[in-house]
């Protein structure tokens, strides 16, 4: 299963859209229709996996989202937007937990993450450079594609997307696996990371941007402090009382200050603030069902677009909806960080920066939504992390034999008979 998982890292990145039943879909969302039940059985038939706690919650989630869907617009309407969810959040995870059983498996699939970028790295800078996307020039005379988004510039600079639709599409892709990479492997970090975060850089968006800053901070941390065992904790310590400051010093919440320092631009701090106090609005009127994908109560002159993937969960689909997901995101991570290898210490490494590459993004997603590929990127993530945690096979040890084989006399050197 870890060539299915390869094939759906690159499937991500490739631009083309296949029609199916009268529906462009794009190539990740027809390859995970595909592997769904090749993925399901490979999880039952594994002696050492199966379907667990967060297995559950995201089947419950999804049951759920058909509820809250089906009480706010008619059946034959949500058919198509359930069965989407289904395969980019269930799907999506049972795919990643199929592909990756075993740390080989788990470095072979990340590898090809840091092959893409440094494939594609030349035209994004020329992209940055020039706004021609040259990728999806060539793919559009071959394939029917996504429709990208429309160029647009930041710093002077066209905000780059390579192969994905739009620049946050890239950004997120180019950014998820930094602290994954500089963690897991030994050579090809010193040149897949410098491009990750150029790259990054060349999307000049707020979500990827936040993410990758995030993994610097919490690698520099590691780094610093690597001998002393709770870290960690002292770490969350550091943040509680840095949230208690700044609640107690500045006449804003601690999170207007971080929305305000962590965006490009003051116009875009503000609308996220204003998109997080008419979000919350919209969950105290609809906590139960949600409003589904009907318009939510914001001002005229706002963007209809909600810049924050947790409080979307919220308003589209309710308060059960966003609970049931974060139980699932917060059962495979703390069973992941709990897990220890005290004989392994690279695989005991290559988990933290998989735990620090999936809460940087699932931080950065207070500011930003996960749309399109980044949606089944991030749950494909939860996915090839739940080896960690998992049975593993245990080995027999070969017995050594109770009394061993004499030796023939006449082989005994003189004087060792004896």
């Amino acid at each position: 299963m870890v060539i299915w998982g390869i094939a759906f890292i690159w499937s991500l990145a490739l631009p083309i859209a296949v029609e199916l039943g009268g529906i462009n879909l794009p190539l990740y969302r027809v390859f995970l229709i595909i592997s769904i039940v090749p993925s399901l059985l490979h999880i039952m038939k594994s002696s050492n996996r199966g379907l667990g706690s967060a297995d559950l919650f995201l089947l419950l989630n999804f049951f759920w989202v058909f509820v809250a869907l089906s009480a706010n617009h008619p059946m034959p309407s949500i058919i198509e937007s359930t069965g989407s969810y289904f395969l980019e959040a269930v799907a999506a995870f049972w795919l990643g937990k199929a592909a990756c059983g075993n740390r080989k498996e788990f470095m072979r699939i990340f590898k090809h993450v840091s092959i893409i970028l440094i494939l594609i790295f030349p035209f994004v800078f020329f992209q940055s450079l020039t706004g021609k996307n040259i990728i999806l020039d060539v793919f559009r005379n071959i394939f029917p594609i996504l429709p990208p988004s429309m160029e647009s510039q930041r710093l002077g600079l066209f905000r780059a997307h390579a192969s994905f639709p739009h620049p946050i599409l890239f950004g997120v892709f180019a950014s998820f696996a930094l602290a994954l990479t500089a963690l897991t492997f030994r050579r090809l970090k010193f040149f897949s990371v410098p491009i990750m975060g150029l790259s990054t850089f060349f999307s000049l968006s707020t979500g990827p941007l936040l993410i990758f800053v995030l993994q610097v901070i919490f690698l520099t941390w590691n780094a610093l402090l690597r001998r002393m065992k709770n870290r960690w904790w002292i770490f969350l310590v550091c943040f509680l009382v840095s949230y208690a400051v700044v609640d107690l010093l500045s006449n804003r919440t601690p999170f207007h200050v971080f929305v305000d320092y962590m965006t490009l631009n003051s116009g875009s701090a503000y609308n996220r603030i204003l998109i997080w106090e008419f979000g919350t609005a919209e969950v105290a009127r609809h906590p139960i069902f949600g409003i589904g994908f009907n318009e939510w109560n914001n001002p005229s002159w706002m963007s209809d677009s909600m810049d924050n993937f947790w409080l979307v969960l919220a308003v589209r689909y309710g308060l059960p909806g966003f609970l049931l997901f974060f139980a699932a995101f917060l059962t495979i991570f703390i069973k992941a960080c709990r897990r220890r290898f005290p004989d392994d210490p690279r695989t005991a490494d290559i988990r933290l920066g998989w735990c620090l590459s999936l809460l940087a993004i699932s931080i950065a997603g207070t500011t930003v939504h996960f749309f399109g590929a980044v949606f089944p990127l991030f749950l494909f993530l939860w996915g090839t992390g739940a080896w960690f945690y998992e049975r593993q096979p245990t080995r027999r040890p070969k017995r050594a034999p109770m009394i061993a084989t004499p030796e023939p006399v006449e082989n005994v050197p003189s004087g060792k008979i004896a």
